[in-house]
C-alpha cells in the first residue's frame, strides 16, 4: 500500500506542479533536442519527392523512356514511302570491233521506276505504328504505378523504422542510467544481485531490439537510395503524409476510377485493336504492289523511250497463315478484356477492405496511450526512488511503455502500407491535393 503522503505525490506528478516533474521533463526535452539536432541539418524528403527523384534520376524509367522513343521512331518509318530506282543498262559490240563510232554501236537504257503499295497497306501500317505506341504508353504508365507503390513501400518502412529506432534508443538511455543508479545501490548493499542480473538481462534485450531495428533502417533505406539515386551518405530526415480516413473514400467509386484508368483495363482496348490492326495489315500483303518505270533508250543510233508496268501474279496466298493468327489474337484480346476488368475489381475490395480493418483498429486506440504510459514511468519511478515500487514493477513499467511504442508504430506502418496498396489497386492518388 501507498502512504498518504505517496499518493500526493503521485497526484502533484500528474497535475505537473510538482518542480521535480519539471526537472525531468526539462532533462528529456534536452535528451530528445540531442537526438534530434543531428537531424535539423539533414535534408528533408517526403513520399512525393522521393518518387519524384526516381522518375528523374533512376537509370530504369530512363530505359523505359526510351521504349517510348523505338515506338514513335517506328511510327515515324510506317508512313515511309518506297524510293525509287534508277535504271542503267548497256548492250553492244565489244569496244572497239566495230567501224562505226562508239555511240553508234551501242545500246543504252536510262530510266527509273516507282514501287505503288496497292490495298491501303502504308494506312495499315500507320494504324498499327500508331496502336503500338499507344499500348506502349499505357505499359510506360503501369511501369510507373507499380514503381510509386515500391518507392512508397520503402518510404514507408523506412521513416517507421526510423522512428522505432529512435523510440528504442530513449528507452536505452533510460535503462542504462538504471543500470548506473541500481549498480551503486548494490555496490552499497542496498539491493540484491538478482534484481540487477534481471536489469543487465532486460538491457541486453534492448540491445538486441535495437541492433534488429538498426538493420533494418539500414536494409530498408540502401534499397531506397538505389531506386531514387541519392547521392548524399546521410540518411535525410523523412516527412510522411497523412492519409484520409476510410469513411471519405467510396469502394464503388474508387472502383470506377480503376476501371478507366488502370492501363491493364485501358490497355486490353488498345490491345484488342492493336491485334485487329494487324489483321487489317496482313490482309493487303495479298494484294500485289504495282511497279511502273520509264525512261530513254538509244538503239545503235536511234533515240527512243520506253514505259512499263510489273504486276506480280498472286496465285499462291501466302498470308493465310499470319491471317489466322492475327484473327486468333483479335478473339483473345476479347477473352482476356472482361477477365482483366474482374480481377481490379476484386483487387480494389479487397485492398479497401484491408485497409479499412487497419484503420478500425487503429482508430480503436486511445490518442493519449503513449503520454498516459510515460506518466505510468514517471511515477513508477518516483515510487521505486522512494521505496514504495520494486525493481520488477519498475522494469515492467519500462518495458510496458517500449512495447506500446514500437507496437503502435507497427500498426501505423501497416496502415500506411495498406493505404498504398488501395492506391496502386486504383491507379490514382487518393491523396487531398496530390495529382
Amino acid at each position: 500500500m501507498l502512504s498518504t503522503g505517496m499518493l500526493a505525490r503521485k497526484k502533484s506528478i500528474e497535475s505537473e506542479d510538482r518542480p521535480a516533474v519539471l526537472g525531468l521533463r526539462l532533462l528529456s526535452g534536452l535528451l530528445v533536442l540531442v537526438l534530434v539536432c543531428p537531424l535539423l541539418w539533414a535534408e528533408e524528403l517526403t513520399s512525393n519527392e522521393a518518387f519524384s527523384r526516381f522518375v528523374e534520376r533512376n537509370p530504369g524509367v530512363t530505359a523505359e523512356r526510351d521504349r517510348l522513343e523505338i515506338a514513335r521512331a517506328r511510327l515515324r518509318q510506317a508512313g515511309m514511302l518506297p524510293n525509287p530506282t534508277l535504271i542503267y543498262t548497256q548492250e553492244g559490240y565489244p569496244i572497239g570491233e566495230s567501224d562505226v563510232d562508239f555511240f553508234e554501236d551501242q545500246e543504252f537504257f536510262i530510266g527509273a521506276r516507282q514501287r505503288f503499295e496497292l490495298g491501303g497497306k502504308r494506312g495499315k501500317r500507320l494504324d498499327l505504328a500508331q496502336l503500338e505506341l499507344e499500348a506502349e504508353q499505357a505499359r510506360y504508365k503501369d511501369f510507373l504505378r507499380l514503381q510509386r507503390k515500391e518507392v512508397g513501400r520503402l518510404f514507408t518502412a523506412t521513416y517507421f523504422v526510423q522512428t522505432r529506432k529512435s523510440l528504442l534508443k530513449q528507452c536505452l538511455h533510460t535503462y542504462e542510467r538504471l543500470r548506473e543508479v541500481h549498480r551503486k545501490r548494490l555496490e552499497m548493499g542496498e539491493v540484491s544481485t538478482l534484481a540487477q542480473m534481471k536489469i543487465d538481462a532486460e538491457h541486453l534485450g534492448y540491445l538486441a531490439e535495437l541492433a534488429v531495428a538498426d538493420r533494418e533502417l539500414v536494409s530498408s533505406w540502401k534499397e531506397l537510395a538505389a531506386l531514387i539515386v541519392w547521392e548524399s551518405g546521410e540518411i535525410p530526415t523523412f516527412t510522411i503524409e497523412d492519409i484520409p480516413a476510410p469513411a471519405s473514400l467510396n469502394v464503388e467509386e474508387i472502383t470506377g476510377i480503376a476501371i478507366k484508368t488502370r492501363p491493364a483495363l485501358v490497355s486490353p482496348g488498345w490491345a484488342q485493336r492493336g491485334a485487329d490492326a494487324s489483321l487489317q495489315r496482313e490482309k493487303p500483303d495479298s494484294v500485289p504492289d504495282l511497279t511502273g518505270g520509264g525512261g530513254y533508250k538509244r538503239d545503235f543510233g536511234f533515240n527512243s523511250f520506253f514505259l512499263g508496268l510489273e504486276l506480280p501474279l498472286p496465285i499462291f496466298d501466302r498470308r493465310e497463315g499470319a491471317i489466322a493468327e492475327r484473327t486468333a489474337a483479335v478473339r483473345r484480346e476479347m477473352n482476356l478484356s472482361s477477365w482483366k476488368e474482374m480481377t481490379v475489381r476484386i483487387e480494389v475490395r479487397r485492398a479497401f477492405e484491408v485497409y479499412r480493418r487497419l484503420q478500425e483498429s487503429a482508430s480503436q486506440v486511445d490518442p493519449g496511450l503513449l503520454q498516459n504510459l510515460d506518466r505510468i514511468v514517471a511515477v513508477t519511478e518516483l515510487s521505486y526512488e522512494e521505496g514504495e515500487a520494486t525493481i520488477l514493477e519498475y522494469l515492467d513499467a519500462l518495458r510496458t511503455q517500449r512495447d506500446g511504442a514500437v507496437n503502435y508504430s507497427r500498426l501505423l506502418q501497416e496502415l500506411h502500407l495498406s493505404f498504398l496498396e488501395l492506391e496502386a489497386a486504383s491507379g490514382v492518388s487518393l491523396r487531398k491535393g496530390n495529382p
